[in-house]
């Protein structure tokens, strides 16, 4: 393997790391958030947010409308 395409396939292991690394974060704020902990320890799920907020370009479309939706309940006190 040639170096460029070494670099193309690190580069690619990266990412997907990256991705596998936000769903697992998003599963954690999933059972943050049935567990009902935006009422019982808000600052808990707004750190876990703010974990994945900035990582906004690799999250998946279904993942923003759950962020948000997410967002929405911390931020009006709702059940989830």
């Amino acid at each position: 393997m040639d170096e460029k395409t070494r670099q193309s396939t690190n580069r690619m292991s990266k990412v997907e790391d990256y991705k596998v690394l936000i769903t697992k974060q998003f599963d954690e704020l999933e059972v943050m958030m049935n567990k009902q902990m935006h009422l019982t320890d808000p600052q808990a799920v707004e750190d876990k947010m703010y974990s994945v907020n900035y990582k906004w370009h690799f999250i998946s479309e279904e993942d923003r409308d759950f962020y948000q939706g997410c967002r929405h309940a911390l931020d009006n006190g709702l059940k989830w």
